[in-house]
């Protein structure tokens, strides 16, 4: 199959996992694996030959990007210190365990190479966790130390895989070369990240201000934004992952300053398709590759090799829960013992309990361990490429199905609840603007001189009272206006539906073009994107 028909089919299937998810009920990523274990059988796709650092290049930072892009900064600077000991001294330390166990499991398997196994498995996946426990309210503290985890762990993770690679490819290592040369990958990545994204940021803002380009080019700025802060990272030879993350955490503080409705809505939209395809075509390659890496590991005793497998994954599991809970108890106990008083702030044990436990593998471990190298730098094998793979893949899926499973029942058991952090603040915000938003329309009615602006502006000020009386009650008032305005967002979702389809049925008689319809039916789509977010008022 040639590339662009492979590329094009890969596409559909991605989209008819996506069917099948919502038909089965299993989790999506499980879908893709199985999908893609049956298309290696298929003609078209037993083929399929990837580039490893081309691989690495076109996944990892957009992936990267957009994870510290999404990620609230504030609730990320506030648990940075958990977050750091999660996502750097455990990844440090689940290398080293995980690289020692496989070498002890499989002695023809080397430090070095187990390392790289180690460093691979230690990023967790946010999207794959949090799309397990969006259906539960939990508190706040868990999600934002999880996400801020996983955001840190996939660069720490990449630049030791990065590491361990080095070693296995030259054979040797160097404590103190590889501490110097830790700290120019880390200090050149952030700052070449840094200067990459003010670049950027500010040509768009330029671009915004003067209004020189539509949307469609802010976004493609957005989507070339990791490209460029990982390729001028790597040719310069500093680290690439720590400037997509530096470069997408910059972009997320700022890009609100300038980006503008039309703007906001393309790149979302965009970006999340992207997203979408890429962590759908991950897990469609390692389905994909699977058969073929057992295959070339000519291995008996599958039982055995399986066995192995979960081991490691579940010492892993383990290993993480003693570390998170030492970690989070050790700085609180010494912080107490100096002070001479019981620390008030030690977390809750359940929610150390879940955070601990939660550690499913996914895009970021998978898209690393495909990227291993064909060759050394002799022309030789890479040792051991399959079996790494395999165990990797193993883990993924692994840690997919059992927490898949666990999770929901451990919410559930531990019976954690959500704080209401969140509400309290999307109610707080929502009446500061709406009194932003009244004060400015009074001060424009005083400016006014035109009779019918001035009955304009009074019934919108008017309008906003009445949004901000509805919001600010907290009594039955308050519930029966969330009750008037759902019925409302029914009735205007009844004549939208209306207009849409005496709008098709003008195009169908040629009473209208097909221009003229598309102009409308963008209106509509605007004010059903309103009506449908209009759930609070």
């Amino acid at each position: 199959m040639e590339h662009l028909e492979l590329v094009l089919a890969l596409i559909f299937v991605v989209a008819i996992t996506g069917i099948l998810s919502k038909l089965t009920r299993f989790s999506l990523p499980l879908i893709q694996v199985f999908i893609g274990v049956i298309l290696s059988q298929l003609p078209g796709f037993r083929n399929i030959n990837l580039d490893p650092p081309f691989f690495f290049l076109l996944f990892i930072p957009p992936l990267l990007f957009s994870d510290s892009w999404l990620i609230p900064k504030r609730e990320f600077f506030k648990y940075k210190w958990p977050i750091l000991r999660l996502s750097i001294i455990l990844v440090f330390l689940n290398t080293l365990a995980i690289g020692y166990l496989t070498h002890w499991l499989f002695p023809g398997v080397s430090l070095a190479e187990g390392f790289v196994l180690g460093a691979a498995i230690s990023p967790t996946d946010a999207v794959a966790t949090l799309s397990i426990m969006q259906k539960y309210k939990i508190p706040t503290s868990i999600t934002s130390i999880l996400n801020g985890e996983s955001l840190v762990n996939d660069a720490s993770g990449l630049v030791a895989f990065k590491f361990a690679i080095a070693a296995v490819l030259t054979g040797t290592f160097s404590l103190l070369n590889a501490t110097w040369a830790f700290m120019l990958l880390v200090l050149g990545g952030i700052g070449v990240g840094l200067v990459v994204a003010w670049i950027i940021s500010e040509l768009r803002a330029i671009i915004a201000k003067r209004k020189l380009a539509e949307p469609f080019v802010q976004v493609t700025l957005s989507l070339l934004t990791p490209f460029a802060a990982y390729l001028v990272a790597d040719n310069i030879h500093v680290s690439g992952i720590l400037a997509v993350v530096t470069a997408g955490i910059y972009a997320g503080m700022n890009d609100a300053k300038y980006m503008s409705r039309d703007t906001r809505m393309h790149a979302t939209e965009v970006w999340s398709l992207l997203l979408y395809l890429l962590n759908g075509t991950v897990f469609l390659l390692l389905g994909h590759a699977l058969p073929k890496v057992i295959s070339d590991l000519q291995m008996t005793g599958w039982h055995l090799l399986f066995a192995k497998a979960l081991l490691i994954t579940l010492c892993m599991l383990v290993f993480r829960l003693i570390c998170v809970f030492l970690s989070t108890y050790i700085p609180h106990w010494t912080t107490s013992q100096f002070k001479k008083k019981k620390n008030p702030s030690t977390p809750s044990l359940k929610n150390i309990f879940i955070i601990g436990w939660t550690g499913i593998r996914g895009a970021i471990t998978l898209a690393a361990t495909l990227s291993i190298p064909l060759t050394l730098a002799d022309g030789t094998i890479f040792p051991n490429r399959e079996l790494l793979i395999f165990l990797a893949s193993a883990v993924i899926i692994i840690t997919l199905l059992l927490q898949s499973a666990s999770i929901p029942v451990l919410i559930k058991w531990l019976n954690l609840k959500d704080d209401g952090i969140a509400e309290k603040e999307e109610h707080f915000a929502r009446i500061k603007v709406l009194t932003a938003a009244t004060i400015a329309l009074e001060s424009r009615l005083k400016l006014s001189t035109a009779v019918e602006e001035q009955n304009q502006i009074v019934k919108i000020i008017e309008r906003y009272n009445q949004r901000l009386l509805d919001i600010s009650l907290n009594t039955e008032t308050s519930t029966s206006a969330v009750k008037k305005t759902k019925l409302e967002q029914m009735l205007r979702m009844v004549a939208l539906k209306a207009e849409r389809a005496e709008l098709l049925h003008l195009r169908n008689i040629k009473a209208i073009n097909e221009n003229v319809m598309r102009l409308i039916e963008r209106e509509l789509d605007y004010e059903e994107a309103f009506v449908r977010t209009f759930k609070t008022y």
